[in-house]
């Protein structure tokens, strides 16, 4: 990666706080203007400078929250929500951002930066495409027809005037691939194989400090056997003794986690244990304190 510099932090306002705000103020400044009045576009260009840092932390809570509320394929984050509060568990994130280099820095803002310009601005289209449907429902013409339903029209910037249902269905669909954008760069940045944990890896390796919990999965014969596996328990021990000092169970994707666990985990060996009915699956541990606390059990038939 190369080094960013204040370029790249003059975009990620840009793209962070300002570009919403003009889309949403292009969209709906139009809808309270008389037909045939033209859009003062340079005082909302100025208008939406300033709004955009006032109005950022409002509209960025409703769109989050209006965003895990969408359960639609390709645009649901809530797995990722899960994903990322179980990865802040194994990390300490602080302790990561001290050893990052800058252009990395850079990266994980720019990257968050263009997370929330997705989600704000899908968020706008969402509630623009229900301001329209409104418009069409307050507006239907007798005989409902679908020629008569054109005659209804939208008024947009520069005195463009479509057809409300054509401009309904256009915000619609930029709507869902804006909120399916964020959806993927939330993933990049916080999920399981997202950047967050994998410069937490980097750097853990590195210097030690980042990890602060134990964790690993089940790795059986066939993907589809772990809901076998689901909710058994996963036991450490001391290596010579048969005294469990922790414990834990074994998530829906075959996860399992102890927390807080790392630092009491590197002063003696250890043994981990998984029992499956009558066979018992028990490897030996030791870290260090740079090592990476990441397990897999592999399951034989």
């Amino acid at each position: 990666m190369g080094a960013i510099g204040p370029t790249g932090f003059i975009f990620r306002d840009f793209l962070k706080y300002i570009l919403p705000t003009l889309i949403a103020g292009a969209l709906f400044s139009p809808l309270f203007i008389p037909v045939g009045d033209e859009l003062n576009v340079k005082f909302l260009i100025l208008a939406c400078f300033l709004l955009g840092y006032i109005i950022y932390s409002p509209i960025s809570i409703i769109s989050s929250i209006t965003h895990s509320f969408l359960k639609i394929k390709g645009i649901n984050i809530a797995s990722y929500e899960a994903e990322k509060k179980w990865c802040q568990k194994n990390f300490d994130y602080k302790a990561l951002w001290s050893y990052l280099e800058k252009d990395e820095r850079e990266y994980l803002y720019l990257t968050q930066s263009y997370f929330e310009f997705y989600q704000t601005t899908g968020f706008y289209f969402l509630i623009y495409s229900i301001s329209n449907f409104i418009r069409l429902l307050l507006n239907i013409p007798h005989p409902n027809t679908f020629q008569n339903l054109l005659t209804i029209n939208t008024n947009l910037i520069w005195n463009f005037h479509p057809p409300t249902l054509y401009v309904l269905g256009v915000a619609l669909i930029l709507s869902y691939f804006l909120f399916r954008n964020a959806t993927l760069e939330y993933s990049v940045l916080f999920g399981r194989s997202g950047f967050y944990p994998m410069f937490s890896e980097k750097y853990h390796k590195n210097h030690g400090g980042v990890a602060v919990s134990v964790w690993g999965k089940i790795v059986p014969p066939m993907e589809s056997d772990i809901v076998l596996y689901r909710g058994r328990t996963v036991n450490i021990f001391e290596r010579d003794k048969e005294e469990i000092i922790m414990s834990t169970v074994i998530d829906n994707e075959g996860y399992f986690q102890f927390e807080n666990a790392f630092s009491k985990l590197t002063k003696n060996q250890y043994k981990i244990s998984l029992s499956l009915n009558s066979n018992t699956i028990e490897e030996e541990i030791r870290f260090s304190e740079k090592s990476f606390p990441y397990i897999e059990l592999i399951l034989k038939r």
